[in-house]
């Protein structure tokens, strides 16, 4: 177990309210939320609560099977010399796993700098994951993307929403909202046809208006989209059970 500060356990707060019903929510909140030290935080809420268990670890990130389930994507295809965008790859595999199937693939994370990687057996981990990838990771701000105008075909976005959405404007969607930034560098960084693959923890009930707003106002009728609700599945690292994960999934395609 591990020792959160205030301004953590405010951080958490913030990230469990996005959250909603009595579905689990299990995932790593990287260097950002846990910055001097990794660990494992399970919180067991009663049924006073809209949790039935939330798991946050520090331990490992999402896993590949996850991150690919979550976005609706065929780990076996072959994704022979498209050009693909991963934001806020973390060390999920993604990126090399996309390259072995035959795609032009890098991802962007704000830790890759070496200086933002935790002193510990993760952070050693983490290490290692970027020294064995670095001609594909790129350490990088999804809200301002260091590349140009549409080089790549697809762009997926696992568990990242979430986080810029907590630095958004709690009360209306506007024009300098971290989210709207982001979607506004999908748009600029896709291709004519390109498809965007998003995903974000939550329930549609609770998200679908703010999100809707956040896309139109950043992307204006140059993109047909869609948003849905999805359970996908990840293993309890206590109990070596079945958890379910509540995610929306947001696909944008440019038009042409």
């Amino acid at each position: 177990m591990i020792s959160l500060s205030a301004k953590n356990l405010k951080r958490l707060s913030l990230l469990l309210a996005a959250l909603s019903s009595r579905v689990v929510f299990a995932g790593s909140c990287g260097p950002e939320l846990f910055p001097d030290e990794w660990g494992e935080v399970f919180l067991e809420q009663e049924s006073d609560w809209r949790y039935s268990q939330i798991h946050v670890t520090g331990q490992s990130q999402f896993p590949l099977a996850l991150v690919a389930e979550s976005l609706s994507l065929d780990l076996e295809k072959r994704f022979d010399g498209q050009s693909i965008l991963s934001v806020g790859e973390g060390f999920s595999e993604l990126v090399p796993h996309l390259n072995a199937r035959g795609a032009r693939a890098i991802g962007i994370d704000l830790w890759y700098h070496a200086d933002r990687i935790p002193e510990s057996s993760v952070g050693t981990a983490m290490r290692q994951y970027v020294a064995n990838n670095r001609r594909t990771l790129v350490s990088a701000d999804a809200r301002g993307l260091p590349f140009r105008a549409g080089q790549f075909d697809v762009l997926v976005s696992s568990f990242l929403l979430h986080h810029l959405h907590e630095q958004d404007h709690p009360y209306e969607v506007r024009d300098d909202n971290a989210s709207v930034r982001f979607f506004r560098e999908v748009g600029r960084v896709l291709r004519a046809g390109g498809t965007a693959m998003i995903t974000r923890f939550g329930h549609l009930s609770e998200e679908r208006e703010a999100l809707d707003e956040t896309i139109a106002l950043a992307l204006g009728d140059a993109f047909e989209s869609s948003v849905e609700q999805k359970i996908t599945h990840a293993r309890d690292l206590r109990t070596g059970g079945d958890l379910e994960v509540s995610v929306i999934l947001v696909t944008l395609t440019k038009k042409r």
